[in-house]
């Protein structure tokens, strides 16, 4: 391939950038060697890229400015996204409007048949505050001999604390004042939230390396990392990320590779929190009678099972002080579970031939024939035993239609 200085200076950029096919570069080269001009030209530009590639070592942008770039690109996929739902709305109108009269339809059927579950419910609620309005100090029940005597002279304990309105009664039975109890739940919600990101990159290094970026920038940390693989790598890690934080950081992971599997999770342990601690107000205004009733125990043998309820109910404390402690933690960090894998770049294939494209065509409809045909077979097994029946009542159908139709043209023609 002979080429001329005007082509050899037409393509000098994208040699340099390597976005040359291999034919191309090698007619290049063979130009320079035989130019003396095109081949100073030559060396005169790879000076240059090299003197522009040693200027960018050592360069790292700030973390400003990466995290300002990707609050950036999010506001842009953002705007572009409501764009795109508001030419769906104009699009899809009359398929939401069909939609919505649906949804009333079903909704007006359905609303007989949830009368009598809503009254039910509601009927359950209301019967179940007299159980629900005391807690069982312990599991084991009421003590036996000098240890239930003892309890017994004992008054009925104010609990303080984030559980107001909890006692223990002289019975062993916990009271619960309702009104304390419903304001506290309604004014402490407990929401642990949690996240789930699988991602694919060609650049697998760049970005691990952003990710770590990240987890730094929002004051984060890897709770686990493992990366396997050798060809194509994978990173899996459970991040600990500060809730107040937490949409931002997924807003910045989202940019990078390709997100595959998107999830997000908030869940309500409001329920479970609140009970935790209405159960260590219990069980800490027992110990504190264990202790009173210690010092003035009547023989060995109630100070024996003081010291042993004691000892059971100081267990039972720590697990619960336990479970708060891991609801708290899960509160003030989410949780994000990550996976980023790697992918090879494929690189661009030669155009098919005609002859290769109707080859292609033809196997494609010889396995559609194929496939039709073993579809038939297996229509014609499931209705064989079908056609036992239909066969001969179609027969007789046509048989009386006939005889129908034969006696009204005998009687027109009578007439």
């Amino acid at each position: 391939m002979n080429m001329k200085c005007k082509t050899f200076q037409a393509n000098l950029d994208a040699y340099i950038d390597s976005e040359l096919d291999a034919d191309t570069r090698k007619a290049m080269e063979k130009h320079a060697a035989q130019c003396e001009d095109c081949a100073r030209l030559l060396d005169n530009a790879l000076t240059l890229a090299g003197i522009c590639a040693e200027m960018n070592e050592g360069l790292e942008m700030p973390k400003a400015c990466k995290a300002a770039w990707r609050e950036a690109i999010h506001q842009q996929n953002d705007m572009r996204s409501r764009r795109e739902r508001r030419h769906s709305s104009r699009r899809n109108m009359f398929v939401r409007a069909a939609s919505a009269l649906a949804a009333v339809l079903v909704l007006a059927m359905a609303v007989g048949s949830q009368t009598d579950l809503s009254e039910l419910v509601s009927n359950s609620r209301g019967a179940g505050y007299s159980k629900s309005a005391s807690v069982s100090a312990y599991d084991g029940g009421a003590y036996s001999g000098g240890l239930e005597y003892a309890l017994s002279s004992y008054e009925s304990v104010p609990v303080s604390g984030r559980g107001e309105g909890v006692t223990l009664q002289s019975d062993g039975s916990a009271g619960t004042d309702l009104s304390v109890g419903t304001a506290a739940q309604a004014s402490n919600v407990m929401i642990i939230r949690s996240a789930v990101r699988a991602i694919r990159t060609a650049n697998f290094d760049s970005d691990q390396l952003i990710v770590n970026d990240l987890v730094s920038e929002y004051g984060a940390y890897y709770e686990s990392k493992r990366i396997s693989g050798q060809s194509q790598r994978q990173m899996d890690a459970v991040i600990r990320v500060p809730s107040d934080a937490l949409d931002r950081f997924l807003s910045a992971i989202d940019v990078v590779g390709t997100v595959t599997v998107r999830e997000d999770r908030a869940d309500d342990v409001t329920d479970e929190y609140v009970d935790i601690t209405a159960r260590l107000n219990v069980l800490r205004a027992e110990l504190e009678q264990l202790n009173a009733m210690n010092d003035s125990a009547a023989n060995v043998s109630e100070l024996i099972e003081i010291s042993e309820r004691a000892s059971a109910v100081t267990a039972e404390i720590e697990s619960y002080e336990s479970r708060m402690k891991s609801i708290e933690s899960r509160q003030n960090y989410s949780t994000v579970t990550l996976t980023l894998s790697e992918y090879a770049q494929v690189s661009d294939m030669p155009e098919a031939t005609l002859t290769d494209r109707m080859k292609e065509a033809f196997s494609d409809s010889l396995e559609w024939l194929r496939n039709f045909g073993k579809d038939a077979a297996v229509f014609a097994a499931a209705l064989a035993p079908r056609l036992v029946i239909w066969i001969p009542v179609a027969i007789i159908v046509i048989i009386l239609l006939k005889i129908a139709f034969g006696r009204r043209k005998r009687r027109n023609k009578g007439n």
